[in-house]
């Protein structure tokens, strides 16, 4: 029996398809997993014997555990679901089934490589694994290549890597393929990488008005890949739209994580000019640290700390005695799961740096000394990140858009009110004329309140 509220829910009451369906239609999060968890352990003590329907929920549990933010988990289950499916080489697989394993191989193969624990020899053993059997479905491969360009890239292994991101870019989408947004975010990053700024925008700003742009994780995370594209090509404006679009949606819920790096590195980029950024990003780690025990991954965890240390910095450089003496926050070093580290209550900006500079560069080590790696790089690529990333020294004087949409952030922050939300949507509906009045309107009411 499972309490929720004032009401019991009694899983005997329900066959184990029922519950698995059950389990499919709730949102994307903790009580999903945490439904998930309990339903899985219904069938394997109801149907012990049926090991396809056991497998098959096994794959659904693994779309849940990555879409809600717990990448972490999946290995040990697609390993599972993977020795029944070779078990089962005799009989017919459904094609539903194969599809689903497909199409999880993707999420297995990210969660290796954001494991530092998992070696080399395992990675390409794992990529070998997933060729097998895209061959075996027939499939054009573009899915196979991005995921081995992502391998090869963490190993280190530049060339090889260049060779699959082309074969990736060429080859025809299929239905393990990722969708019609997310190729052009994977590209964006690609661009991004390396500095190519204009082209970045380019492909980002092409793939924004296709219609065929529409899964549930566009336009967002499209929009954080542009981000610094933008500003380092002068489109402040896009930038902090984009900025603001996006946490609407990363400030629902932790398992958003992995994309606050993002956004704290436009803070502390475009801070030296708009000091209020800084305050802003302080806001949002100092409203978020907590939840640092529940980064999906190792790679999540170095990122944000990373980009954490950056923020801190650059805040404390720019604010001086304006930052807080203290955080109201506290650091959870004993609950993080990839790195021993301090819990700090109520650190200071100095303390609070250091925590995260410390992490990042632990975490970092660990993925440098992966064993059978032959490139190390991932030390260099942090201290590059936190310590010589130069912040912008010309954007526009903040105007009213800018202003509104600091205002949305920070009430939802603090409130996790949308009526600001809704102000902002409403004045972006309005005509230009009206928007002039408003303007006016605002510029008059200050002069008055001033005078």
């Amino acid at each position: 029996m499972h309490k929720s509220g004032s009401e019991d829910f009694n899983y005997a009451d329900y066959s184990c398809e029922e519950l698995a369906m059950m389990a499919s239609q709730i949102s994307y999060g903790q009580f999903k997993i945490d439904f998930h968890q309990e339903v899985l352990r219904q069938i394997m003590e109801q149907r012990p014997d049926d090991e396809h329907l056991i497998n098959t929920f096994k794959l659904q549990f693994i779309d849940a555990l990555t879409m809600s933010g717990q990448m972490f988990r999946i290995p040990q289950l697609f390993q599972e679901v993977d020795a029944y499916r070779e078990s089962q080489w005799q009989s017919e697989l459904s094609p539903e089934f194969l599809y689903s394993f497909g199409w999880q191989y993707r999420n297995y193969i990210d969660a290796l490589r954001d494991d530092p624990s998992v070696s080399a020899e395992e990675l390409y053993s794992a990529l070998a694994g997933m060729r097998e059997f895209y061959v075996t479905q027939n499939d054009d491969m573009k899915s196979y290549y991005l995921r081995a360009y992502y391998v090869h890239k963490e190993l280190g292994d530049e060339g090889v890597a260049a060779e699959l991101r082309e074969l990736w870019l060429q080859a025809p989408h299929s239905e393990f393929s990722d969708c019609a947004g997310c190729d052009p975010t994977h590209v964006v990053w690609m661009h991004a990488a390396i500095g190519d700024w204009q082209q970045a925008v380019a492909v980002g700003e092409q793939a924004l008005d296709d219609p065929e742009v529409n899964c549930g994780a566009q336009p967002e995370n499209l929009e954080l890949a542009l981000l610094e594209p933008w500003l380092r090509t002068g489109d402040f404006e896009s930038a902090d739209s984009g900025n603001s679009d996006a946490f609407l949606r990363n400030s629902e819920d932790p398992m958003y994580l992995e994309h606050f790096p993002a956004h704290f590195r436009f803070f502390a980029l475009t801070g030296a000019m708009q000091p209020k950024k800084l305050v802003l990003g302080v806001e949002l780690f100092t409203a978020f640290a907590e939840s640092y025990q529940k980064a999906e991954s190792a790679r999540v965890l170095m990122n944000l700390c990373a980009a954490s240390a950056l923020l801190l910095a650059q805040a404390q450089k720019v604010l001086g005695k304006r930052m807080p003496k203290n955080l109201a926050t506290t650091l959870p070093g004993a609950e993080l799961l990839w790195i021993d580290a301090p819990t700090i209550t109520n650190p200071t900006p100095s303390q609070a740096q250091q925590w995260c500079e410390e992490i990042a560069l632990g975490l970092a080590a660990q993925f440098d000394a992966r064993e059978g790696l032959r490139y190390p790089h991932v030390v260099n690529e942090v201290e590059r990140l936190m310590y010589k990333t130069t912040p912008l020294s010309q954007i526009p004087t903040a105007g009213l858009w800018e202003m509104l949409n600091d205002e949305v952030l920070r009430e939802l922050l603090h409130n996790r009110s949308r009526s600001r939300v809704l102000l902002r949507i409403f004045f972006r509906s309005l005509p230009v004329s009206i928007i002039d009045l408003f303007r006016y309107k605002v510029k008059k009411t200050a002069k008055t309140d001033r005078s």
